[in-house]
């Protein structure tokens, strides 16, 4: 991955430097333009700037930083500011921007000594060293950046560890009326922050031995680097980030270690009753009428650190990360607080395009899609998100490998596959995360006829992994029925085994998810070696599996590598014939996933493809 860097800043490209470009560019709603830099500061490595988010107004600079630090993970932080104004960039007007903007306030609210800042100019058409300046708070200075291109070979979380915690706490408060349920309500949810925030809070590493008490820590030494906490956990975890660690057997230091693929640690929040508390209680008995409420907190907090972060500094870590969610979660239980009732917060989080590590947001239990709409459009703006695509549905919600909603079909089967091969080829590949679904799965013997119904179901299985709908995927018996239902096919259709096309197909997900789909007629297998170009452009604005028909097989595309310089193209299929067992190795290996080139095609059967058109929503 390609970044820009000083000696101690670098930014990576992918993530922000195409974002901040945008906003250059002659436009009157750029004019004016302020947001946040989000990275990691390590001591004694470069700060790393890994992604951005607007603030709507100056004037709530503060309150917008607050709520920007609820949305990212523990461990990374506020290190720069960006702004679009008129005037040429330069270390007077930056220092000027600067002292208007960062009040004493705002620097209790960051954690980084030195700030990035990058200046803007509206209109200028151009991104180069002469925007970037490093702002010192402690010396009132700016001191102009040398941005050079870096090499950075690893992502972030290669160079980070994530731990998750998952307490479910209950608060319990009284009130005399209607008018102080809130006061008393803020009033507990900072008692439980004092709480944690104590010496007595103990983190215990989930299937190991270790525990964490402020500096005081077992099994492992307190200096040791984070990542070592992996050769302590006694039982493999895969959760599917595919970050190397290792483990050892009965958690003891020397045992025999073999490599496991871990995701995210564990990390149990426990109370230490006995503390180290010598005063005495105090009772005091006073008579009054008073109302009782109870609210449960559902936590999930995920946090980040950095490999070589000692464990002794993780309980600050966790303690920010804990602190924060209760923060977002009073904030949510305030905005939905209608007539003496709260609704339940739930945590969600997401996977965003752009972003190296997840958003995290809280949404009230009872309260529909529809009624989200706003709020869902407020945090598009805010992470520069398309304004026409579901990317914050709570199907959206990035699900880690023990969530029990997980789907039991394997999803993106073509991540890892080697390149397709052809030279000066562009990939175009699906947008977001589909289910594969094949022949014999679902106790449903469809094999040599339900290839078609297989390749609805991995579309639909794609509408609602991008949160378009909420409904369940169509059985073979439901696709039929639908097609009698439209007048298509006779009654005795339903429950035969007759197969389908891509017509039908569009039939259904119109019928079925309100989806329209365009046709591509291709008179035989040959032609669609022309068709690269065209099938790119559905990839670049829709991002929709294909599903195609010809003879008597359908298949799914799920991309094409393109070349406009020779016209060459292959096809990234996904083949619903395969009737084995979930296991992506075979799936790959065996090429049931993988790319095609047009001698893949029955170079004498016409084919049409139902290219599915995503409709405009968030």
């Amino acid at each position: 991955m390609a970044a820009h860097s000083t000696s101690n800043v670098e930014i990576y490209n992918n993530t922000v430097i195409n974002k901040l470009e945008r906003y250059i560019t002659p436009a009157d709603e750029n004019d004016g333009v302020l947001g946040f830099l989000i990275g990691v500061s390590s001591n004694g490595s470069p700060v790393r700037i890994v992604s951005c988010a607007l603030c709507k107004q100056a004037q709530s600079f503060n309150e917008e930083l607050k709520q920007i630090q609820l949305l990212i993970p523990a461990g990374l932080e506020i290190c720069g500011i960006f702004y679009v104004e008129k005037c040429a960039p330069s270390p007077a007007n930056v220092l000027r921007k600067c002292k208007k903007l960062l009040t004493n306030k705002c620097w209790e609210l960051i954690s980084v000594d030195k700030l990035l800042v990058v200046h803007l100019e509206y209109g200028s058409n151009n991104l180069d060293d002469s925007n970037f300046y490093s702002y010192h708070s402690n010396q009132n200075q700016v001191d102009e950046c040398s941005v050079d291109p870096v090499d950075v070979t690893s992502d972030l979380q290669d160079s980070m560890v994530t731990f998750r915690l998952q307490p479910s706490f209950t608060v319990d408060f009284t009130f005399e009326n209607n008018q102080d349920i809130l006061q008393s309500l803020a009033q507990e949810m900072e008692l439980l922050q004092e709480r944690l925030s104590s010496e007595n809070t103990v983190y215990h590493i989930t299937n190991s031995n270790v525990l964490i008490q402020c500096d005081q820590v077992t099994e492992i030494s307190k200096d040791a680097a984070c990542e070592r906490l992996l050769d302590y956990i006694q039982e493999d975890v895969d959760d599917g980030f595919d970050v190397p660690g290792m483990k050892s057997k009965g958690g003891k230091k020397g045992g025999k270690k073999t490599k496991t693929v871990v995701e995210s640690i564990g990390v149990q929040v426990l109370n230490n009753l006995s503390g180290n508390n010598n005063t005495t209680p105090i009772l005091q008995y006073e008579q009054k009428g008073l109302k009782s409420m109870a609210i449960g907190l559902p936590m999930h907090v995920v946090v980040l650190a950095d490999k070589s972060t000692p464990v002794s500094q993780l309980p600050a870590l966790f303690c920010q990360g804990l602190c924060n969610q209760l923060k977002a979660m009073q904030d949510n239980l305030f905005m939905y607080y209608k007539g003496g009732q709260f609704s339940t917060p739930e945590v969600y989080h997401f996977s965003l395009p752009g972003f190296p590590h997840l958003i995290t947001t809280v949404y009230p239990k009872d309260k529909s899609e529809d009624e989200l709409e706003s709020h869902r459009k407020d945090l598009h703006h805010k992470l520069l998100l398309a304004p026409d695509r579901p990317l914050l549905r709570r199907a959206n919600r990035f699900m880690f490998a023990d969530d029990p909603n997980r789907s039991v079909y394997l999803t993106n089967t073509h991540v890892g596959l080697p390149p397709s091969g052809v030279e000066d080829g562009h990939e175009y590949l699906v947008h977001g995360t589909y289910a594969y679904h094949h022949y014999m799965q679902d106790h449903m013997d469809d094999n040599g006829w339900g290839c078609a119904y297989r390749s609805l179901q991995t579309i639909c299985s794609w509408f609602r992994h991008q949160g378009y709908t909420e409904k369940p995927i169509p059985t073979h018996r439901q696709i039929q029925q639908v097609l009698v239902d439209v007048g298509d096919k006779a009654q005795k259709f339903v429950g035969s085994k007759h197969w389908i096309g891509s017509i039908e197909v569009s039939t259904c997900l119109d019928q079925i998810l309100d989806i329209t789909s365009k046709i591509m007629f291709v008179n035989n297998g040959a032609e669609l070696s022309n068709k690269g170009r065209e099938l790119a452009v559905h990839f670049q604005t829709q991002g929709t599996p294909i599903m195609i028909g010809g003879g008597v097989l359908a298949h799914t595309i799920l991309g094409v590598d393109f070349s406009e310089v020779s016209g060459e193209v292959k096809f990234l299929i996904l083949d619903p014939h395969y009737t084995g067992s979930e296991d992506l190795k075979t799936i790959q290996d065996k090429g049931w996933c993988g790319w095609k080139s047009g001698d893949f095609w029955d170079q004498q059967a016409y084919y049409n493809l139902c290219m599915p058109q995503r409709p405009t929503m968030i």
